[in-house]
């Protein structure tokens, strides 16, 4: 896997995959990696459980921006 990092604007990387094969490992492996490299960023798993919560989705907005803004 290439990621060319540094070439400005906004980076969204999508991983997808039978459920089980690692993908949030996978993710989690690669955040780690590069997530100092970048001003503002936020590792959110397990997305599907959390937003199905009562309020969930916007639970997981305020954490986003709450991570990424500081």
């Amino acid at each position: 896997m290439i990621l060319e990092l540094g070439s400005g604007g906004v980076l969204m990387i999508g991983i997808w995959g039978v459920g089980g094969s690692g993908k949030t490992t996978l993710a989690s492996c690669l955040y780690d990696d590069i997530s100092g490299k970048f001003d503002g960023c936020c590792f959110l798993g397990d997305i599907r459980a959390k937003s199905s919560k009562v309020g969930g989705l916007v639970k997981l907005q305020e954490k986003i921006l709450y991570r990424v803004l500081k």
